[in-house]
C-alpha cells in the first residue's frame, strides 16, 4: 500500500513528536493532519526523558536554544535512587561505555565484582557522572563545550527534564506547522472501514471526514482505534507490575541553587515510590502507587506528608501497565500510550513512541512510501523487544529492592510473577560481570549491572580478574578518578549556567 496521507488522532506529546520527525523526514512527500481535542490535552507528568530524545531534538532540525528555556528544561544525567537498599543511595545514569573497556573481552566491571564486590560505593568511582550529579554541575562548561564527546547510538551522555505541555507546543509551532502538518480540532465520532477492515476515513462531530493511508492512534490509554475499532488485544504487566495509579504536582522551590539537581530522585513509599525532579520553575513530583495495597486518599496523604504537607491542587491518574499485542494493525498504528506504557520509572515513556515512529520511518523510506506485511511486522517486533526490554528492567527495581516491611513490598518479593526473560537476563549476568558489554532495546549492560551492583546482586560472587590485568584497571580507575575530580572544579553549577543562558531566575 502506497501511503501519501497520514492521519494521527491526538494531539499530546506523542501525536506532536509523531507528526514532527514524519514531516521532517518526509516533507513535501506526506500530506499529515493531525486531528485534536482541546478536551482532552497532554497529561503534563511525563517531565523527564531517556539519552535518546537530545539527538531526536537535533534530528528534527532543534537545538537546546531553540527550546530549553521556553519549556523550563534542565538537564539530567539520571536517576538517584534514594532509600531502595541499605547500603545508601546510589544512581542509574547514562554514560559512555568505551571508557570501561580494557580490550574487547575485559572492562572495568568485571574489575569492580573481582575487587570490590563488598564496597557498594565504589561504583560512582568508576563513572564520571555521579560526582558531577551530587555536585550539582552542568554536563557543559558553556554553550559550545561538552565535557564528553558525542558518540553514535546515543548521542549525549544526558537527557532533558522539562515541562510535557509547553515541549509539545514549542514543536508543535517549530517543527510540525513549519512542515505543512495541518491541525484540526474536533472529536471523534464514527469510523467507516472498508471490506477487508481497514479503516477508510474517520468522521467527526460537526461532519468533517478525514480519508488516510495510514492512522495513527495517538488516543492514550482509551485506544480509540487500536481496541475500539481494530480491537487489538492489550497485554496486561499487572501480575509483575502492581502500581496502576499516580498523583502528582507542581512543588515549589525552597532554594533552586541548590534544588535544581541535575538528576531524578526515586523513593520508596509504603505502596510503591515517589520521583522528584527538577525543571526550571518547579520540582515535578508524583507517587506511583497500587490501588489494591493503599487507598487514593491514603495515598495523597502519605503523598502531602511527604513534602511537609503540601496543600496545593494534585492530579491523580489511572495507569493501564502493558502494551497491545500488536501496534500495528492494518492500517493502524498505535503510539504513545494508546500501544503500551510500562511505569514512568526509568522515564521510558517518550522513548516507546520514539522507537515506534523512527521504526516507521525507516520502513517507509526503505520502501519509498510503501507500507508492507513486512513494515507491520517490523514496528510489531521492534515494539515488543521494547517493552519487554522496559519491563524487565524495572521489575528488575522491585524484586530487588531490599524494602520489606508493608503488605505491598511483601507481595512484590512473594507474589510478582518474575517473566523468562527477565530470569535470562539476571541468570546470565549472575555467571561473571559482562565480558561483551550487550545493548538492551532501551537498557544495555551498563544500566543493569548498575542497578544489580547496588543491590548486592554480585556480593556473593567468586568470580576473579586475570591478576594481568589488575594493573591497568587501577590505571585507567585513576584516569577516570582525576578526570572526574579536574571537572568538579570546571564545571558550572546546574541552576547558576541555566540562569545565565535563559536570562531569567
Amino acid at each position: 500500500m502506497e501511503v501519501k496521507k497520514i492521519v494521527i488522532l491526538g494531539g499530546g506529546t506523542a501525536g506532536i513528536m509523531t507528526a514532527a520527525l514524519l514531516s521532517k523526514v518526509f516533507k513535501d512527500k506526506l500530506d499529515i493532519t493531525l486531528i485534536h481535542s482541546s478536551k482532552i490535552g497532554t497529561i503534563g507528568v511525563g517531565e523527564s526523558s531517556t539519552a535518546s530524545l537530545a539527538s531526536f531534538m537535533k534530528y528534527i532540525g532543534l537545538e537546546e536554544k531553540d527550546w530549553m528555556n521556553e519549556a523550563s528544561a534542565t538537564y539530567k544525567y539520571g536517576g538517584r535512587f534514594m532509600n531502595w537498599t541499605s547500603s545508601g543511595d546510589h544512581f542509574v545514569l547514562v554514560e559512555d561505555e568505551n571508557r570501561l573497556f580494557i580490550n574487547e573481552h575485559t572492562n572495568l566491571l568485571q574489575y569492580l565484582v573481582s575487587e570490590y564486590k563488598n564496597f557498594p560505593n565504589k561504583l560512582k568511582d568508576f563513572f564520571l557522572t555521579p560526582k558531577l550529579a551530587v555536585n550539582n554541575l552542568t554536563p557543559k562548561v558553556d554553550d559550545d563545550i561538552l565535557y564528553t564527546p558525542v558518540f553514535e547510538d546515543i548521542g549525549s551522555v544526558y537527557s532533558y527534564n522539562f515541562d510535557a505541555i509547553k515541549f509539545a507546543e514549542i514543536i508543535k509551532q517549530k517543527v510540525c506547522i513549519p512542515n505543512g502538518v495541518k491541525f484540526v480540532e474536533g472529536e471523534l465520532k464514527q469510523v467507516k472501514l472498508d471490506d477487508f477492515g481497514f479503516i477508510k476515513e474517520v468522521k467527526l462531530w460537526g461532519q468533517q471526514k478525514y480519508k488516510g493511508d495510514l492512522y495513527i492512534d495517538c488516543s492514550g490509554f482509551k485506544g480509540a482505534l487500536i481496541e475500539a475499532v481494530m480491537g487489538e488485544k492489550f497485554v496486561s504487566f499487572e501480575d509483575s507490575l502492581f502500581c496502576d495509579k499516580a498523583i502528582a504536582a507542581p512543588i515549589p522551590y525552597t532554594d533552586k541553587k541548590t534544588e535544581m539537581e541535575p538528576y531524578s530522585r526515586m523513593y520508596t513509599m509504603s505502596s510503591g515510590w515517589l520521583w522528584k525532579t527538577p525543571i526550571f520553575d518547579r520540582i515535578g513530583s508524583g507517587y506511583v502507587y497500587s490501588s489494591k495495597h493503599i487507598s487514593d486518599d491514603d495515598a495523597e496523604k502519605e503523598y502531602r506528608n511527604f513534602h511537609n504537607g503540601y496543600d496545593g491542587k494534585v492530579l491523580k491518574i489511572n495507569m493501564r501497565i502493558g502494551t497491545r499485542e500488536r501496534v500495528a494493525v492494518k492500517n493502524v498504528i498505535a503510539c504513545g500510550l494508546a500501544g503500551g506504557f510500562a511505569e514512568p520509572m526509568e522515564a521510558t515513556g517518550i522513548s516507546t513512541f520514539q522507537g515506534i515512529m523512527v521504526t516507521l520511518a525507516g520502513e517507509l523510506e526503505k520502501t519509498n512510501l510503501n507500507y508492507t506485511r513486512q513494515s507491520i511486522d517490523a514496528i510489531n517486533k521492534d515494539n515488543i523487544d521494547m517493552m519487554i526490554d522496559i519491563r524487565d528492567f524495572i521489575l528488575a527495581h522491585y524484586i530487588l529492592c531490599e524494602r520489606n516491611d508493608t503488605p505491598f513490598w511483601k507481595d512484590v518479593h512473594t507474589k510478582a510473577v518474575i517473566p523468562d526473560t527477565l530470569h535470562q537476563k539476571l541468570q546470565i549476568m549472575s555467571m561473571q560481570p559482562p565480558s561483551q558489554l550487550f545493548r538492551g532495546r532501551i537498557f544495555g549492560a551498563v544500566n543493569w549491572f548498575q542497578w544489580l551492583w547496588a543491590m548486592g546482586f554480585y556480593s556473593n560472587s567468586q568470580y576473579k580478574m586475570n591478576p594481568k590485568y589488575l594493573d591497568i584497571c587501577k590505571h585507567k580507575l585513576q584516569l577516570i578518578e582525576n578526570e572526574s575530580f579536574s571537572l568538579t572544579s570546571i564545571l558550572p553549577n546546574h541552576y547558576d549556567f541555566l540562569k545565565n543562558r535563559y536570562g531569567r531566575e
